[in-house]
């Protein structure tokens, strides 16, 4: 049986693209390009396929890593236009599909190519719909990463009735995220007459410091008394002993998922995703990134999507999701050998190269940052703890100078704000910017056949072409095009 790597190298083959709105649901719709019906040994079997995709009328997917320090993908979809609103029966103008899951497949004439073994070029939901009645509708499809973009945190809001003596000023305050280690944040006072203050919305590790306007105070198992404090870890909250003087900090050790401490960036992007944004834990494809302790303080609205893009800035990855709806979030590394290869041989056209326009020769990164800034804490505080307060956290600097002397033009880096808690993880990520970024770089963009399965952004391919461009490259962008007699893809790669 002809495979589909083997139809897309064929122009004189028939290609048709397929489309299913709300495949998982109770009624779906099948639409093509051309009149198609799956196998009886397919699932779904025997289903037709209506051909109503205007010309010209598929999604194109761009998506592309715009900017390295970045810490996210950017992704547009061109629209589905069908040349009529009414398939099989249903009004598409009206029926109830907004949000729900609609796949664009790749596969050959029917006979020739198991549906299972379709190629998935797009799958995402669907968004606005317009038209009119003599041309037919026009589809939005999104990724998920849409909907990551409107989901605002935190979720929940205090209304006052928490507790007896819940202050009226704070009333309508997001309840705090504390999300691994975070230093110095700004509890919330939800109990005036017993002095709690809220660090969490749930349970945490543990708190393991205290603060009257800089001035530690002491821990204790029992009820404080003056100078002291508790903790309530199942609430998510601690108790002073006296009124403060000050600003109320503390250093916290926060979010628990269960009997896990969320730590890491893995584990928290993890948590946000399921949690906030519904994804299924086997739909998140998290790999490579650091270990190391991080810390994400959120007491004020913010996007789920920008959350996430703040972590992967701290590690120099980004995250994005897959032409299969999967959240994927990886580092931004060198590209490597053992991927796609495609010379001359393969339609290898339309070279075009530019240098990279900095080269870097030095590299701050700031590690241990400072969520609750004090200008004028306590006198007794040290001058070297104040002066912490007053900024946003440490700061360490990774340098080379013999980039400086091989390459004058090389410049310090922007700061790298990791929210990893100790200086040796901020450090090693400075080292791999440094690595990455300080030896002459190109971008180049190249339109090569798409291929099964489909490229994804960060893969890493070797082009080679007599010379003209050879060696490992990272993808860093991609456009599809189906304008031709054979697909192909438009990359931009990074090497």
């Amino acid at each position: 049986m002809t495979t589909l790597s083997d139809l897309l190298k064929r122009p004189d083959m028939e290609k048709v693209l397929l489309v299913e709105i709300d495949p998982d649901g109770a009624t779906p719709n099948y639409l093509s390009d051309t009149a198609y019906f799956t196998e009886p040994g397919d699932a779904p079997a025997d289903q037709p396929y209506y051909p109503v995709i205007a010309t010209g009328g598929v999604p194109r997917l761009k998506r592309s890593i715009q900017e390295v320090w970045g810490g996210r993908s950017v992704a547009t979809w061109g629209p589905l236009v069908l040349a009529t609103d009414k398939v099989d029966g249903v009004d598409l103008s009206t029926a109830s599909i907004r949000d729900k899951r609609m796949q664009v497949l790749l596969t050959g004439p029917r006979g020739t190519i198991p549906r299972a073994d379709a190629a998935i070029v797009l799958d995402g939901i669907v968004g606005q719909r317009n038209g009119n009645p003599d041309e037919g509708i026009t589809i939005e499809l999104l990724d998920r990463q849409a909907q990551f973009n409107d989901i605002a945190l935190p979720a929940a809001f205090y209304d006052g009735t928490e507790t007896a003596s819940f202050p009226a000023a704070n009333i309508g305050k997001p309840k705090p995220l504390c999300l691994g280690r975070c230093r110095n944040i700004s509890p919330v006072l939800i109990d005036a007459a017993n002095l709690v203050y809220q660090v969490n919305d749930g349970a945490i590790s543990d708190v393991t410091a205290a603060y009257d306007n800089g001035i530690a105070l002491t821990k204790v198992a029992g009820v404080p008394a003056a100078g002291e404090f508790s903790v309530d870890t199942a609430a998510g909250t601690i108790t002073l002993g006296s009124s403060p003087s000050g600003q109320v900090t503390a250093d916290v050790e926060g979010m628990m998922d269960g009997a896990a401490w969320l730590s890491s960036t893995t584990q928290i992007i993890d948590w946000l995703a399921r949690t906030y944004g519904g994804v299924a834990a086997l739909d998140i494809d998290i790999t490579g990134l650091p270990a190391d302790t991080v810390g994400l303080y959120i007491n004020s609205s913010q996007k789920l999507a920008d959350a996430i893009t703040q972590l992967m800035k701290g590690v120099l990855g980004w995250w994005g999701f897959s032409r299969q709806n999967k959240l994927r979030a990886q580092l931004f590394e060198a590209p490597t050998a053992g991927g796609e290869v495609f010379d001359e041989t393969r339609q290898l056209s339309d070279i075009k190269w530019k240098e990279e326009p900095e080269l870097i020769w030095a590299v701050p990164a700031r590690y241990a940052p400072n969520w609750t800034r004090i200008s004028q804490p306590a006198a007794a505080v040290s001058l070297n703890y104040a002066a912490w307060l007053a900024g946003d956290g440490y700061e360490s600097r990774i340098e080379d100078s013999t980039i400086s002397a091989a390459y004058p033009w090389a410049v310090v880096s922007r700061r790298l704000d990791t929210l990893f808690d100790s200086q040796a993880a901020a450090q090693t990520v400075a080292n791999r910017a440094l690595a990455l970024f300080g030896t002459p770089r190109k971008r180049t963009t190249i339109t090569v056949p798409f291929i099964d399965p489909p490229l994804e952004l960060g893969a890493s391919i070797t082009l080679s072409d007599a010379g003209v461009i050879d060696g490992y490259h990272l993808v860093t962008s991609i456009v599809d095009r189906w304008d031709g007699e054979i697909p192909l893809v438009e990359l931009e790669v990074w090497g």
